[in-house]
């Protein structure tokens, strides 16, 4: 790699190179690398400002819902919702009018968050093997779906354990794929900015995810659970307008349909096509750094 302060002395030792290897004098020149400084809202700039945005949707949507449902789920105990404590004592009022969940409860909401796992480990193996943009197409709609189906009690406790099963990990596996998918679809001097500036909105989601949750839920679960279908539905719509897969590519290889090289890209295949024709044995990854940054698109 190059940079522009050490043009110099990168150039010496690619004329190194070629003398070590017996071929003749390198001809042509380095350009320099620029220090590109960013903000938060170059996310929003072309060319990214549309991916940007349908990521905020996944973000925000699947981080309110993740959060808002830890919230829910005590309440569907409390409330006796489609007989969902069959199999345990149901949670009563002490004298002072505080809610206590039994045992029994406590070890259901344990088993239940631990299932977030399973959710977890399936999400990097579906997205290396079908790719980034089915695993969140299908954990969206799944989530969506599933969700939905919570509305209409099926009659079976047993049911209603499998279908909660299901919602749970699709959550998971949908937010661990939006981890997975953000920092994969920025260049390199933007990909930080942009990881931790949605990563801000998801903070959005989750503050209005537990709080309305718990405000919503005093009324009725199914308005709860309504509200969560729609934000999955607007979530899962926003899918199918992500267009850049990131399976199978480097991130180095992972640009704009319309990518013009800045200096560094050039820079690094001018070091590939030297390192091809006079050979290996480099020593410039101990006589140079690498860039912090690259130039803006």
């Amino acid at each position: 790699a190059v940079v522009s302060t050490q043009s110099t002395g990168t150039w010496d030792v690619l004329q190194k190179i070629a003398l070590n290897n017996g071929k003749p004098p390198i001809e042509g020149t380095l350009a320099p690398v620029q220090h590109v400084e960013t903000v938060w809202y170059d996310i929003f700039k072309h060319p990214y400002r549309r991916r940007s945005l349908l990521i905020i949707c996944f973000f925000a949507g699947i981080v309110w819902v993740f959060y808002g449902f830890l919230y829910l789920l005590p309440d569907m105990m409390s409330q006796g919702y489609c007989d969902l404590s069959q199999f345990f004592d149901v949670t009563y009022t002490d004298s002072e009018d505080c809610t206590e969940y039994t045992k029994d409860e406590f070890l259901f909401l344990t088993v239940t968050n631990l299932l977030y796992i399973v959710g977890y480990v399936v999400s990097p193996i579906t997205a290396e093997y079908w790719g980034r943009l089915p695993t969140l197409r299908y954990s969206f709609w799944g989530g969506l779906v599933f969700t939905a189906l919570l509305l209409i009690c099926p009659g079976s406790t047993v049911v209603m354990y499998i279908e909660l099963f299901i919602v749970i990990n699709m959550y998971g596996i949908a937010i661990a794929t939006v981890w997975l998918y953000t920092p994969e679809c920025y260049p390199t001097f933007l990909r930080s900015t942009a990881t931790g500036t949605h990563n801000g909105f998801s903070k959005i989601g989750a503050a209005a995810g537990t709080f309305l949750t718990e405000i919503v839920d005093s009324y009725s679960i199914r308005y709860s659970i309504i509200i969560f279908s729609v934000i999955l539905l607007i979530s899962s719509v926003a899918t199918i307008f992500l267009r850049q897969e990131t399976a199978g590519k480097s991130l180095k290889d992972d640009r704009d349909v319309n990518h013009r090289s800045t200096p560094y890209e050039e820079n690094e295949e001018i070091c590939l096509e030297i390192q091809q024709e006079y050979g290996t044995g480099s020593p410039t990854a101990s006589h140079t750094e690498s860039p912090k940054m690259g130039e803006k698109e």
